[in-house]
């Protein structure tokens, strides 16, 4: 049976319908019974039947299933299945009618009707063959009643009983197979949807468990950036943890909070909070009681000592937090908390805590560097978050607008809403790297540049900074003038230091106001420099704070960011440049200076240009987790000959690789799951004759220097112009 089975399996394997193979099965064992019945009355039955009585009765049964399998061929699952069903029907009324045999097996025929309507058609058709039978059999009676057919016709041939026996086995043997195979197939898709829904009950406990880890880490990050701005703002430490600490209170579900000053006067602040109005109450108290008590985690000592200074019984779990990369427990401050259950995810969160409590207890030497660290973090917190997914934003708007505009003429006023759009792409561009690059995440791209051409291609946007009532000058010294630079960088700084020349004279009331930009040359014995300066007739910055107008956050303008300048430091650092400041009532400029380059010649590729054709065998693989950026990818590639496959992950860019031979692979770095790199790795292993790009907008992972790396967003013909070199090295290596 099992030979049987699977010789059935491998002859219908070509078809992918479950319920087309199930029907094919069930014709093909009816044929072999009903082949082998017929055999057996012209053999070992021979005459006991005329002939023309077994056509008549067997006809009708290979006809319908000659027909059936034929219907089903042509994938008519449904009308097969009527044709065979009619067709078994036709068969057994024949047999009543023209062999008047009993009914014993003709019964158990009909239960496969109805069991095969059922399971197929649905319980509308099986309770219309049910109805169909009824009344077949109500004429088979009524005949039988009035003498039209002889009951006793097949006791009276020869080898009736045996016959009789025979057809009531083959009947047998039919229904057996069938309802065992529809059982054992309906028990394998139980057993699948049984173990689906047990995978899913997982994956949504996992879900529900992420999502309450989530809500959890940003509530204590929240707590955390609220609590480093009240650090900042706040002078002195009792004051910082009367303000602070209710906070902590309502983000961990904690009764009793102890801080250990070991190096500050106060030595603890005990804080409590009443379980009847949930106000907390802090105390600053001077004594050394519960210093060896923590330094041996003698939770004993340590519940007794907040009895004595709460006054009332304390219940709960005890539990010692101190700062991880802390070596000398002298100098760093230990947390003690009592909750009534024990507390979970918060390790990095009282880790941050003593690290902010101990500064605070030592703001002497630790408060300017503090300030830094935190708020860089912060922002470095932010720019990782938002720069991906906004990247792959970007990089839909800016490959859609190269298309456009390279079926657009120059001519045509569509041309030039598209170059604006072009322009928005690239702000939107810029203001991600601006984030990144304060950062210190972001890679770039530092080239020779014409300072005077730069800046002549920024008039248009220049002018919409300054509006008319505002009069703009360019003075140059110098026109050929190069630094060693990223041009997004040097535009960003530009562009902040304009607008802030333009915020610092829009409220004087002065027909004369203006702006100048100022380009000179350097010359020097050791070292030529460029000098950019941005000179406004504006009130100008109080001497007493133009020492703080380059660091991070701070600001003068009611509404600012404190970030402009800051990153415009960041930028002419980066360099290898200076930046200086002269301001007084008359206006202010700030200069920045760059080491003079050697003009090298360095070919852009137009956002319009035709690359050349490329052979539609050659094969490229997208693997990007975004849709929007693989199916933009997709189609500009495609628009240029390559055939293109899209894979959203790394586990279905394998399956690609698996059934297709790919050529070249276009993976982004950050995707969820297992990364660009993970696929890198894996092709060097399993397809080293597949070459490979990365797209990354942000990563914190180091990526070899022999790995080709292009930045999110990117330019269309930029990509094109990457993706032909490696084929044209393919062809050099061949």
């Amino acid at each position: 049976m099992r030979i049987l089975l699977s010789t059935f399996e491998a002859f219908f394997e070509h078809k992918r319908d479950s319920m087309i193979r199930v029907m094919e099965l069930l014709l093909l064992s009816l044929l072999v019974l009903s082949a082998g019945v017929h055999a057996l009355l012209n053999t070992i039955f021979d005459g006991s039947i005329p002939s023309s009585t077994q056509w008549r009765v067997f006809i009708p049964e290979y006809l319908t299933l000659v027909v059936a399998y034929g219907l089903l061929r042509t994938k008519w699952l449904k009308l097969a299945t009527h044709v065979f069903l009619l067709g078994m029907i036709i068969t057994q009324m024949s047999v009543i009618f023209f062999m008047t045999g009993p009914m014993s097996y003709i019964y158990v025929s009909y239960t496969n009707v109805v069991l095969i309507a059922g399971l197929i058609l649905g319980p509308g058709s099986a309770a219309l063959y049910t109805g169909m039978i009824i009344a077949l059999m109500y004429l088979y009676f009524n005949a039988i009643r009035t003498g039209q057919l002889d009951m006793m016709l097949l006791s009276q041939i020869p080898y009736g009983a045996q016959m009789q026996m025979v057809a009531t086995q083959a009947c047998f043997i039919f229904t057996g197979l069938t309802v065992s195979y529809f059982i054992v197939r309906q028990s394998r898709l139980h057993d699948q949807m049984v173990k689906e829904q047990a995978r899913t009950k997982e994956t949504l406990q996992d879900l529900q468990q992420a999502e309450t880890l989530n809500a959890i880490q940003a509530k204590q990050d929240s707590t955390i950036g609220w609590m480093g701005q009240q650090f900042i703002q706040t002078e002195y430490p009792q004051s910082f943890f009367e303000t602070t600490l209710p906070t902590v209170f309502d983000t961990i579900p904690i009764r009793y909070l102890l801080i250990n000053c070991p190096s500050n006067q106060l030595r603890v602040v005990l804080a409590s909070q009443d379980p009847v109005t949930n106000q907390v109450q802090t105390q600053f108290i001077r004594e050394n009681e519960v210093q060896q008590a923590l330094a041996q985690h003698d939770e004993d000592s340590i519940r007794t000592f907040f009895e004595q200074h709460s006054l009332k019984p304390v219940e709960g779990i005890v539990n010692i937090h101190r700062e991880s990369n802390s070596h000398q427990f002298d100098r760093t401050c230990t947390i003690v908390t009592v909750s009534e259950e024990p507390l979970e995810h918060v390790d990095t969160f009282f880790s941050t805590l003593s690290n902010m409590f101990t500064a605070v207890l030592q703001r002497a030497q630790t408060e300017s560097q503090l300030r830094q660290l935190q708020k860089m973090e912060t922002l470095n917190r932010v720019a990782g978050s938002v720069a991906h997914d906004f990247n792959n934003l970007l990089m839909s708007i800016m490959s859609s607008t190269d298309f456009a505009l390279s079926q657009v003429e120059r001519d045509e006023v569509l041309y030039n809403t598209l170059l604006q759009i072009n322009w928005a792409s690239e702000r939107g561009k810029a203001l991600t790297r601006k984030l990144l690059s304060f950062s210190r995440s972001e890679s770039f791209e530092p080239k020779s540049i014409c300072v005077h051409n730069v800046i002549q291609e920024m008039i248009p946007i220049i002018k919409q900074i300054t509006r008319d009532s505002i009069a703009l000058h360019i003075e140059c010294t110098s026109y050929e003038a190069h630094i060693q630079i990223d041009q997004q960088d040097f535009e960003n700084a530009l562009l902040n230091l304009l607008i802030n020349a333009r915020d610092a004279i829009k409220d004087i009331p002065d027909d004369e106001n203006s702006i100048t930009i100022g380009i000179q040359t350097i010359e020097c014995s050791e070292k030529s420099t460029v000098s950019i300066s941005i000179s406004d007739t504006g009130s100008g910055i109080p001497e007493s704070q133009q020492s703080k107008v380059l660091e991070p956050f701070f600001t003068t303008k009611p509404k600012g960011t404190g970030l402009g300048l800051s990153m415009v430091r960041s930028v002419v650092e980066r360099a290898h440049g200076t930046i200086s400041i002269y301001s007084s009532a008359e206006g202010s400029t700030i200069s920045m200076r760059f080491p003079l380059a050697e003009y090298t010649d360095q070919s852009q590729t137009s956002i319009c240009s035709s690359p050349s054709s490329i052979e539609p065998s050659y094969a490229l693989l997208i693997v990007d987790d975004e849709p929007l950026v693989r199916q933009m990818l997709a189609e500009y590639l495609s628009r240029h000959h390559f055939n293109t496959y899209m894979a959203e992950n790394v586990d279905h860019a394998k399956k690609i690789l698996k059934s297709h031979s790919i050529d070249l692979i276009l993976s982004d770095v950050n995707m969820p799951g297992e990364s660009g790199l993970k696929l890198h790795k894996y092709c060097q292993t399993h397809h080293p004759e597949t070459h490979f790009i990365l797209m990354t907008g942000f990563t914190n992972e180091a990526i070899d220097d022999s790995i080709i790396v292009l930045s999110k967003p990117m330019r269309m013909p930029a990509l094109l112009q990457q993706i032909q070199q490696v084929i044209r090295h393919t062809v050099v290596d061949a």
